[in-house]
């Protein structure tokens, strides 16, 4: 089974223009590309890492020319005992097709432009992150609209705090709440949740206070209305489906009453997953507690959170696989669980899935 990789799409000219941030100081091309610079690895660990899919917008002809050029280049030293004099932009070239010659680094060539006033024309769009050569504004709008992220020369130092992953420690009987645990410096764009956790459902009480204000804290405050916000929680602790269903789809109608919702929940065996934890497009949040900790304001137990970004981060390499491994997770029990009301399966049925059955999260993986 191939592990999830995210999918970027890089401009040709953000690539140059990123070049630029970088000044002089430049690795020789044989060695680790950027290091001690905390934007350049951000960059360097998005663009040049095996853990996704990089598409380059711009055509193949377009880097084969490039690449001869520097090896003429190379060539015309090496005859002279010469060192190599290559530019900033052709060492990047030249360290990408190392990577891809070695089978480190999955490149693809997308030659068309990306519409960010339209997103919603390709659905795997949702699930992408974008370096763009596009100003700021148009960025931000994108990110806004849609829950992607978009990064460009102008905002890349924004995402620095997403290097490194956020945490919180919590003792019983602790006051504390949701939007406290998962705060981050700014918040992350995402358009797509799954929840995990077999009790989250259980309880009326403990769904008002602790999923209100971890979906309150989690979900922009807009989107575009040509995409609808899509939620899947799988749980096995549950009892009167329909009631439970009708209670987030309120929960969320009240949250957010501009945004459109396609709300899931799958019941399985409390086998297929242990794990406390919720992903977005952009995020990995575990909790060894469960996500109805909080009672009346107080923890009910001794526990952590943590909060990544499993593609941006610096140090918590393994959260990419985490990440990985909770998707794949989630379409084996989705694929499995009949819809409820149909073949009589009702509430008492092991497993089953009730509300829209898709999310663009699950979806990527076919």
């Amino acid at each position: 089974m191939e592990r999830y990789r995210k999918t970027i799409y890089c401009d040709w000219d953000f690539l140059e223009s990123y070049i630029s941030i970088l000044g002089g100081k430049t690795p020789d091309i044989d060695m680790p590309f950027c290091e001690n610079n905390e934007v350049a690895q951000c960059v360097k660990e998005l663009l040049l890492s095996s853990d996704v899919k990089l598409f380059i917008n711009a055509s193949k002809d377009k880097f084969d020319e490039k690449l001869k050029n520097i090896e003429k280049k190379r060539k015309n030293a090496a005859k002279k005992g010469r060192e190599v004099g290559l530019t900033l932009f052709e060492k990047l070239l030249h360290y990408i097709d190392m990577k891809q010659q070695n089978n480190l680094l999955h490149v693809h060539f997308n030659s068309v432009d990306i519409d960010f006033e339209n997103l919603s024309q390709q659905e795997k769009f949702l699930n992408a992150m974008f370096f763009t050569s596009s100003p700021k504004e148009v960025c931000q709008k994108a990110m806004d609209d849609y829950g992607v992220i978009v990064i460009c020369a102008e905002n890349i130092n924004d995402f620095c705090h997403l290097l490194y992953g956020n945490g919180t420690a919590i003792r019983k009987q602790e006051t504390n709440k949701w939007s406290s645990c998962l705060a981050t410096e700014k918040p992350i764009p995402c358009n797509s949740l799954i929840i995990v956790d077999n009790y989250i459902l259980s309880k009326t009480d403990l769904i008002k206070e602790n999923l209100t204000d971890i979906l309150d804290t989690l979900i922009p405050s807009r989107l575009s209305s040509k995409i609808d916000f899509q939620i899947t929680i799988f749980t096995s602790s549950l009892n009167n489906a329909k009631d439970r269903l009708q209670n987030v789809t309120d929960m969320l109608k009240a949250l957010r009453p501009e945004m459109t919702f396609s709300v899931a929940i799958v019941k399985s065996s409390s086998d297929n997953f242990h794990d406390r934890n919720i992903i977005s497009n952009n995020i990995l949040v575990s909790c060894g507690g469960g996500f109805d900790l909080f009672k009346l304001g107080k923890s009910q137990k001794t526990t952590t959170v943590s909060l990544h970004n499993p593609f941006i981060t610096f140090t918590e390499q393994w959260s990419r696989k985490a990440y990985s491994d909770i998707l794949h997770d989630a379409l084996k029990v989705y694929d499995a669980s009949p819809k409820f009301g149909e073949n009589n399966i009702g509430d008492t049925y092991p497993n089953f899935m009730l509300g829209e059955s898709r999310n663009r999260l699950i979806e990527i993986l076919r």
